[in-house]
Order: C-alpha cells, then sequence, then structure tokens
C-alpha cells in the first residue's frame, strides 16, 4: 500500500485519535481504502511515474532536501499550473520515495 505498517505509524494513528483504538483504527482503514481507490498503490509503476516526469518538465515540481531518514523530498507548485490537458493532472502530492 506504500504506507509503512509499522510500529511508528499505528503510534502515528493513535496519537492522532487521542489513543481511542477504535478510531485510529477506524481512521488507519479509511487512509489505506483511500490510497487504494486513489491509486497510490500503484504510485511507482508505469501511469503514475509518466504523470509526475510530465510534471516535472514544466517546472512545478522540484526536490528539495533529505528527510532524517536520507530520503529526497519532493515538493510541487500547484500555482504554476501550465498544462492544458486535465488527463493525469495533478494538484497536490506528497511523495517520499523509499
Amino acid at each position: 500500500c506504500g504506507l509503512p505498517l509499522n510500529d511508528a505509524t499505528f503510534l502515528r494513528y493513535l496519537h492522532a485519535r487521542s489513543f481511542d483504538f477504535t478510531k485510529s483504527s477506524a481512521m488507519l482503514q479509511a487512509t489505506l481504502k483511500w490510497r487504494s481507490d486513489f491509486g497510490l498503490n500503484d504510485m511507482h509503476s508505469g501511469n503514475w511515474t509518466d504523470i509526475i516526469q510530465k510534471e516535472n518538465t514544466t517546472g512545478k515540481i522540484y526536490i528539495r532536501g533529505f528527510s532524517k531518514a536520507g530520503q529526497p523530498l519532493m515538493y510541487m507548485t500547484p500555482r504554476n499550473e501550465n498544462t492544458n490537458d486535465h488527463d493525469g493532472k495533478i494538484t497536490f502530492v506528497c511523495i517520499i520515495i523509499a
């Protein structure tokens, strides 16, 4: 699913719902469903790669810096929208490239 299902993730969801297991479990399940419905499970496969590459050539995506884990941080400035077609249009994305 692209979301690391580890202790840190579970703790983050528990903290977000004041350590209420039922609420945090529902929130995590909703997140996983949204990621699946939106197609984030296939993010590193062909279609997403092509879309990001196209958007990158327009100057709206750039990589600056690294996370504490050494992963590159990708930023996107949607206000620089300059593509004319609607296929694959990205309005916001937050990706940690593993």
